[in-house]
């Protein structure tokens, strides 16, 4: 079953100091980057949506904003722009790993990337969730309330580093000029 991925590149990037999908990366920006590289891969990507909702409101806005603007994916591998280190490989074990679940699937301990298929009790919980100033923001939380699983896979512990502040960024463009 195919999924489409959802870069998710809206946030705040208040340690980076800017935002971390225009960072300047392989002669474009690292969002180009991530666009392009999966699209080579052969995903249909989906980014630089709307929020469907005011303010900012963390992933599970972008996440909404998703199902809201392509209401015909059945399923979504959510990924943050900043995981440049996730492998193709990765991706495609957590979509198997989805599929023939059919349930939320994440690494263990890490709860992005995520395979989302579409569902009522994802849209409702979401809506919910969202419209409340109170509602629930973390992505550990959906998965949770969603039953979801979180997989082992010790290969790819290393590609699920975040890269947050400037010195993350440099040690990563310092260790990708060596290759």
């Amino acid at each position: 079953m195919s999924a489409s991925i959802l870069l998710l590149s809206g946030g705040a990037s208040t340690r980076m100091g800017q935002d971390k999908g225009s960072l300047p990366f392989a002669e474009a920006d690292l969002l180009s980057w991530q666009e392009q590289r999966f699209a080579q891969a052969g995903f249909h990507v989906v980014s630089r949506l709307p929020d469907v909702h005011t303010g900012y409101l963390g992933p599970l806005a972008g996440i909404h904003s998703a199902l809201w603007h392509c209401p015909t994916v059945a399923n979504w591998i959510v990924i943050p722009v900043d995981m440049p280190l996730l492998s193709i490989a990765a991706v495609r074990y957590l979509q198997a790993q989805g599929t023939h679940h059919q349930r939320p699937v994440s690494f263990e301990g890490c709860p992005l990337p995520l395979f989302l298929p579409k569902t009522n009790q994802l849209t409702l919980t979401l809506d919910q969730w969202l419209e409340d100033e109170q509602g629930k923001r973390s992505v550990y939380a959906l998965v949770n309330v969603l039953n979801g699983l979180w997989v082992k896979h010790p290969d790819v512990q290393k590609e699920l580093t975040n890269i947050n502040t400037p010195s993350q960024w440099q040690h990563f463009i310092e260790g990708v000029s060596k290759v």
